[in-house]
């Protein structure tokens, strides 16, 4: 690699430095000499000074450069990157592995280091910048290796990257899209052994990490087999030594997949631990794949909603059908004056049209205030307005003489308390209009509203469905009531209630779910990686 230094002197910088010299000169010579040897000393310096500037000006003229050139090569970069994982030692060649192949990598570094810059690296668990045999790592992350070169040697003088590996990667992305990004050549070695080997592989297990005790749960065991054909393996799920579950399968062809579907029961609460198991079959090239262990939460009991409503209506049905669609729920629908005023075990409270005139429910409102109950509030046409603006829920309606509007719902993109799924917000828009009171809509600035009022084709800023966070207690107003409306239009235009049950859930599970209060509190994940 050449470096060009250029130097230019100015003209004037020249004649300052022969001015400066000539004053210096005469001050020497001045302290000795007479008047008539001062006199020819000025004479001939000024004669000799305009000889000098003409020169310089002339010179100046022809813009002459001093030029400084110096030449430094830099050899070019190879980078030489060496798999460390574990995997490389399954192959029939493990021998060669260990005893023949460092050496002669070795031996490729040293020639190659005649005539390039040769950088080692080794990556599997993490990347090093030395090269490593001991062929010990857990995972490989091939892309983490490309990454740190795109970070170290961006603008550098590199040549091509030698990597050494049987491409098998369990961590980061896909090496054959992340390599392309290098933009220089890329050398494999290509390591392990092509040929589909003798195999049993538990794939997957599928769960739900929370269960009720006393419920049941499901897992979904995934096992694939290579050139097992004729064998026989046994799958079983253990849970502290004793055997829950035993299958015996039968392995037929090639290449064999079966999906085993298994229900467990909830017997006892906090998180436990099952092993599922393979029995190996004789021959096989791995029996590390043939085990996995999954871990779930027994919860003691579901989030109970409780759903107090001024009177019998369609939405009460559409309300406890959405809520139970997760299983994670469960509702008591009861009439106000039937309701017996006891809150307590209650996650969530739903007033439907409440307070109303008839059924103010002053009782009902202190508990859930004095208890910190999150409720969520939808309004009816005989909801008492005024009982409802006292109660401090971030929406104030100033009652318009009594009349009602139709308000189609309509998505609000700022929303930002949960997320909606797209396809849910594209269905929105075909929702028949719910009945909720006119007149003037006032909201206080901690206030979000998912859904916004849409009067015929004039979309309104004022919120149909609104949350409110006030510290830690929540609180949300549907302003308009026939819910059911919407529930029916989903089955009606997609043949299934999704989009409903969306809306109604995520509100329900959002208000329902507190914070922990602990001042101490542990939050660990319930497994980690051996490395």
């Amino acid at each position: 690699m050449n470096f060009e230094l250029v130097t230019e002197l100015p003209s004037w910088y020249i004649i300052l430095c022969l001015l400066l010299g000539l004053i210096y000169s005469g001050v020497l010579y001045f302290r000795d000499a007479t008047l008539d040897q001062i006199h020819r000393w000025l004479v001939f310096t000024l004669a000799g000074f305009r000889f000098v500037v003409v020169s310089l000006l002339a010179f100046h003229l022809l813009s002459p450069l001093i030029k400084t050139v110096s030449r430094d090569v830099e050899k070019p970069i190879v980078i030489v990157a060496q798999d460390n994982s574990q995997s490389l030692l399954i192959g029939k060649d493990s021998v060669m592995m260990v005893k023949e192949y460092p050496a002669k990598m070795k031996e490729l570094i040293a020639s190659l280091s005649k005539d390039y810059d040769v950088r080692s690296y080794s990556f599997g668990d993490k990347v090093r910048e030395k090269m490593d045999f001991s062929f010990s790592d857990k995972q490989t992350d091939i892309s983490s290796f490309f990454d740190e070169l795109q970070t170290k040697f961006s603008g550098r003088n590199l040549g091509a990257v030698i990597l050494g590996s049987d491409g098998l990667y369990n961590k980061g992305s896909n090496p054959i899209y992340s390599g392309k990004n290098l933009k220089i050549p890329l050398y494999t070695i290509a390591l392990g052994d092509t040929n589909v080997q003798k195999d049993l592989v538990l794939t997957s297990v599928f769960y739900n990490r929370i269960a009720y005790l006393g419920n049941n749960f499901p897992l979904q065991i995934n096992i694939d087999a290579q050139q097992c054909s004729g064998e026989r393996t046994t799958l079983s799920v253990e849970k502290d030594s004793l055997v829950l579950f035993k299958k015996t399968l039968d392995l037929s062809g090639s290449s064999f997949h079966t999906m085993v579907p298994v229900v467990l029961d909830a017997v006892k609460k906090g998180i436990q631990h099952y092993r599922i198991r393979l029995t190996t079959v004789k021959g096989e090239i791995s029996e590390t794949n043939n085990q996995k262990d999954i871990f779930i939460e027994i919860l003691e009991k579901k989030m109970r909603i409780l759903l107090v409503a001024d009177a019998p209506h369609p939405d009460l049905a559409a309300l406890k059908q959405g809520i139970e669609s997760n299983e994670n729920f469960e509702i008591t629908t009861v009439i106000a004056d039937k309701f017996d005023g006891n809150i307590t075990g209650y996650n969530l409270a739903i007033l439907h049209g409440l307070p109303s005139n008839e059924h103010p429910v002053a009782a009902l409102l202190a508990k859930i205030k004095n208890e910190n109950l999150p409720v969520w509030y939808i309004l009816g046409i005989r909801s008492s307005l005024s009982s409802f603006n006292n109660l401090q829920t971030g929406l104030t309606i100033t009652e318009g003489k009594n009349k009602s509007n139709e308000m189609i719902p309509a998505y609000s993109p700022e929303f930002s308390l949960f997320t909606i799924s797209d396809e849910t917000v594209k269905k929105i828009p075909k929702f028949p209009p719910v009945t909720g009171p006119f007149g003037t809509y006032k909201t206080l600035s901690n206030s979000y509203a998912l859904l916004n009022q849409q009067i015929l084709s004039k979309r309104t800023s004022n919120p149909l469905l609104l949350f409110r966070e006030d510290g830690d207690k929540k609180t949300a107003v549907l302003a308009g009531e026939g819910l059911w409306r919407w529930r029916f239009q989903d089955f009606y235009q997609n043949q299934n209630h999704n989009a409903f049950n969306e809306i109604i859930t995520k509100t329900v599970q959002f208000l329902s779910t507190r914070e922990e209060k602990a001042q101490f509190k542990v939050i660990s994940k319930h497994d980690f990686l051996e490395n």
